[in-house]
Order: C-alpha cells, then sequence, then structure tokens
C-alpha cells in the first residue's frame, strides 16, 4: 500500500569468539572472550496518512520492535590472561565467574520497543513523539536477580558493589521537533526522557543511572 512500509527480519548470530571488554559480569575482568549464540526477529512498520489518503498534511505512525528470544553463552567465557601471564583474581580457573553453557548472555534484554507518533508538512515542519521500551537483562553471567543472592554472601562487597543483579525493565518518552527555514537551515528543539524517570542502564562499574531530562534546542546549516 502506497504510504505504509513494513520490514521483518529474522537473524541467527553464532559467535564463536565474542568478546566483552570493560567489567562486564562484575569483578575485575578486563577482557574476556568465549561462544555465544543471539537469535531472534527485528519488525519495523511505518504509516505515512499523508501519502496514504493524499493528504497535505502528514500525520504518521512507526513502530521497531526487536525479539530476542535466544542470547546463549554456549561456552564459558574465558578471561585473557594480563601482561604478567597470570589471570585476574576474579578469574577462578581462567573463566569468568559464574559463566557456563546454557546462561543467558549479559546485558541482552529480550525486547526492545520504539512507537513514534509525528506530525510532518511539506513546509518543513516536522515533530514527533517516541516511547522506547527496554525489558529486563541480567547484568551478570551468574544470571542474578539481586545482589543480595551472590555466592560470596548478602554482604559481600560483590553482593554490595552494585554489579549484580538484574535491570529493571523500563520505559523513555522523547520528544523532538524541527522547522526547515530554508534550503539550509533548519531550527530544532529536543526534549529526552520527558517524563524524567530515574532508571538503571548500566551495572558494569556499578550502579549507573540513565540521562535525566535533557533538554536541547540548536540549529543546523549545511554548507
Amino acid at each position: 500500500m502506497h504510504g505504509v512500509k513494513t520490514e521483518l527480519t529474522y537473524f541467527h548470530n553464532d559467535f564463536d569468539s565474542l568478546t566483552v571488554l570493560g567489567t562486564v559480569g562484575g569483578g575485575t575482568v578486563p577482557v574476556a572472550q568465549g561462544k555465544a549464540l543471539y537469535e531472534g526477529i527485528e519488525l519495523m512498520a511505518r504509516a505515512d496518512f499523508g501519502d496514504v489518503f493524499n493528504w497535505t498534511h502528514n500525520p504518521y505512525a512507526q513502530i521497531a520492535y526487536m525479539w530476542l528470544p535466544t542470547a546463549e553463552t554456549t561456552q564459558a567465557f574465558r578471561c585473557v590472561p594480563l601482561s604478567s601471564g597470570a589471570y585476574p583474581a576474579s578469574c577462578p580457573g581462567g573463566n569468568v565467574f559464574g559463566s557456563a553453557p546454557g546462561k543467558r548472555a549479559p546485558y541482552a534484554p529480550e525486547s526492545l520497543l520504539t512507537a513514534t507518533l509525528g506530525y510532518s508538512h511539506p513546509t518543513g515542519f516536522d515533530a514527533h513523539l517516541e516511547a522506547a521500551f527496554v525489558s529486563e537483562q541480567y547484568a551478570d553471567f551468574l544470571n542474578l536477580d539481586n545482589g543480595a543472592d551472590h555466592p560470596n554472601g548478602a554482604a559481600s562487597n560483590e553482593a554490595l558493589g552494585g554489579s549484580y543483579g538484574k535491570i529493571n525493565d523500563y520505559v523513555v518518552v522523547n520528544f523532538a521537533t524541527s522547522y526547515k527555514v530554508q534550503k539550509d537551515l533548519t531550527l530544532y528543539v529536543s526534549m529526552k526522557n520527558l517524563l524524567d524517570n530515574t532508571y538503571i542502564v548500566d551495572r558494569v562499574r556499578g550502579i549507573q543511572p540513565g540521562m535525566p531530562r535533557l533538554v536541547q534546542a540548536g540549529f543546523k546549516y549545511e554548507f
């Protein structure tokens, strides 16, 4: 149909050597490598109602969705030795602590969804409201629901350091508008995290919150 576009993609990524950097999985692991399988689908659909109904005004809607039912570590992740040749203390036997075949990979949410409603006009005006949803995800190879569940005990440094436990699902609402004043000059205003929600995005080095409400305004000039 004129004005409607859809795309559906299936992906199957079987990594023989996937590298994770920093302290992913908690502890002091600098770099680790292992095997993992990621499999799922991506869907994108957009409707421009101005094109559908032959209107000058163009209300539009768009949705982008990723479903990742499989994000499995198929082999325990091995730590890359330090320059001395020894493994970090957090790598018993050379493996990342808690890594084992069959567990879900950290930082791999099962669902990502972005829904957008907007309006555009041939004069160069565009405005849209966007809601982005990220489902819960593990932050460690142990797949702990809570840091207090750490094998070293609820009072341990690992349990209290914030690197272990799930990252809860969250929604972020954004708004943006722009106006093309002339061919090479565009004015814009954007508001990120419009509702000023507080949420966790990372536990690699302890709990890291997402961006607070941010308002930006400016112009873009194309030479």
